[in-house]
Order: structure tokens, then C-alpha cells, then sequence
């Protein structure tokens, strides 16, 4: 058996630490890239990223493109369920109208995003913690009610809703501070 100088480790000992390390990088590794394959450009009420809101704006879509929810919580007597990815900065109500459970992949429907994340920005260019002064300039048309500005106006006949909107950013002190997108899709 060999013999060990006082705080050197067996050769096994070293092999174990290097072989943890090694993991550790490449989980490093991976957790990196996955973010880094996240996109963070809103496109008015239509993505999120790579969420297609419109087109699947469930909460199994949602996971695809965000990987798994950080939390998911229902709300208001069962019938919303709200998911958060907080290393993003981006929460999502889903609900269904149709006595499913809204935090189920497949029967959760997109009804509303909150964007505070500040890697965000809308397909204009406008990035969450600009001044109000460039969301003016990339969004002439905007309407403004309390500390939110329509970016992007729509109409709906559901519900006597009329027109609202689809994407907006909240004004604080002179700065853009945050993103919500809305859309009425009807998912039951």
C-alpha cells in the first residue's frame, strides 16, 4: 500500500473531486445555453419570446418555450393559475373557463403576461429601464391610462370588452419599468 505525505489525498479521493467539478461545469454549461437560447424580444400580443400567445398560448406552450415554471399557484376560486419564471422576470396568468384545471399544461390559457426582466425588450426596441422619452419616440400612437401605455391597441367583440391592450409598458418616474401583454383568447 502506498504510503501518503500528511494532507495529500489517495489518487481515488482526487479522482472523485475531478469528476465533480467536471459535472458541475457541464451543468453550468447547460443551464447557460438554455437561457441563452431564451428570447427576450416581445412581439406586440403575438410572442413572448418564442411563445406563441396566439397561436399556443397554453401553459404546456409557455414550458416549451420557458423551461419549468419557478412556481405555479392557483388563484381566484381555481379558475387562473399564474406561473412565474423569476430568473427572467416573467409571470403569467393562464385560465380556463371551462371547469379544468388551469395549472394542467394542457388546460391553462394564456390571459396575461408581466414582463419585469430587464434583458426584455419589444420588437420596436424599447428595453425595460429606458427612459419614457424613447417609448414615445418608437410608439407615437400610444394612450396612456394611470402608469400604463398602449403600445399596441386591439378590439374584441367578446364581452362587450371593446378595445384594449394588447401590449403595454408601465411608466414610474420617467422609466419604462415593465411589460404586460393581454389577449381575450376564450380558452375553455
Amino acid at each position: 500500500m502506498e504510503r501518503q505525505a500528511k494532507g495529500e489525498y489517495p489518487a481515488f479521493m482526487r479522482s472523485l473531486a475531478f469528476a465533480s467539478l467536471l459535472v458541475a461545469v457541464c451543468v453550468g454549461v447547460t443551464r447557460s445555453t438554455a437561457t441563452g437560447a431564451v428570447s427576450f424580444v416581445v412581439q406586440s400580443d403575438d410572442r413572448i419570446g418564442s411563445f406563441r400567445v396566439k397561436k399556443d398560448g397554453t401553459l404546456y406552450g409557455a414550458a416549451r418555450a420557458f423551461g419549468k415554471p419557478s412556481s405555479l399557484r392557483r388563484e381566484q376560486q381555481g379558475f387562473y393559475c399564474v406561473a412565474r419564471w423569476s430568473e427572467i422576470g416573467l409571470r403569467i396568468s393562464f385560465y380556463n373557463l371551462g371547469g379544468r384545471d388551469p395549472c394542467a399544461p394542457q388546460y391553462g390559457y394564456f390571459g396575461q403576461a408581466l414582463i419585469t426582466g430587464k434583458q426584455w425588450r419589444t420588437s420596436k426596441g424599447l428595453r425595460i429601464g429606458e427612459p419614457v422619452h424613447r417609448l414615445h419616440a418608437l410608439y407615437r400612437n400610444t394612450r396612456t391610462r394611470g402608469p400604463w401605455a398602449w403600445l399596441v391597441t386591439r378590439y374584441t367583440s367578446a364581452d362587450d370588452i371593446g378595445y384594449y391592450p394588447g401590449l403595454e409598458a408601465k411608466q414610474l418616474r420617467g422609466w419604462v419599468v415593465a411589460f404586460r401583454v393581454n389577449y381575450t383568447s376564450g380558452g375553455v
